[in-house]
């Protein structure tokens, strides 16, 4: 399965330089980002056909799985932005899945996406989709920026990259304790901002 996205507002060069921006504070480039990537993580959710489970959730750890990969991509590290970031979409997917089927492991495993990656993405939609990927692109900045401390937003980008709480604490110079509590005020404020929105 091809993982590239293909956008036609951003050249690959273009969409390092705004992940760069994001890294360093900058909301407005992660605002485009979100823009530019919105509607490949919502079809990226929808593509997986599990009765029991709802999109929208799928989607918000789609997008989980994209901000932990803009926080934590590094450039010249062999793999290009879009493609990292497709994996960790998926692997957060993926997780989620996991986490909601656990006494259903054959439902996992036979969990595949209908379609590959690369047909799910466009930049062109409907005003409604864009106005939603609008207004979750503000959702997210806000719950990001504002609601969450630089610990929790490093242990929660390092979480939904695929690295285990002792990785985490070991990366960020924290007890596996401190990392398990930060997880768990992130996941509380989210619930909380998303009982607000």
């Amino acid at each position: 399965m091809s993982s590239k996205v293909k956008c036609k507002t951003c050249f690959g060069s273009e969409v390092e330089d705004l992940v760069l921006s994001a890294q360093k504070g900058d909301k407005e480039a992660l605002d485009e980002l979100i823009r530019i990537f919105s509607t490949a993580i919502k079809n990226a959710a929808l593509s997986y056909n599990i009765a029991s489970l709802d999109n929208d959730d799928l989607s918000q750890e789609g997008m989980l799985g994209f901000l932990s990969a803009v926080f934590s991509y590094r450039k010249g590290t062999g793999a290009s932005f879009t493609t990292y970031a497709n994996v960790c979409i998926e692997n957060s997917i993926k997780s989620a899945l996991r986490a909601a089927t656990r006494q259903k492991h054959a439902i996992l495993n036979n969990a595949l996406p209908l379609e590959p990656l690369q047909s799910r993405a466009t930049d062109k939609g409907n005003p409604e989709e864009r106005y939603i990927a609008k207004e979750n692109s503000e959702f997210l900045t806000e719950f990001l920026f504002h609601d969450l401390s630089e610990i929790e937003r490093k242990a929660l980008s390092f979480y939904l990259a695929g690295y285990d709480y002792s990785e985490i604490a070991s990366t960020l110079g924290l007890t596996v304790k401190s990392v398990d509590n930060a997880l768990q005020r992130v996941r509380r404020k989210l619930r909380k901002r998303k009982q607000k929105h």
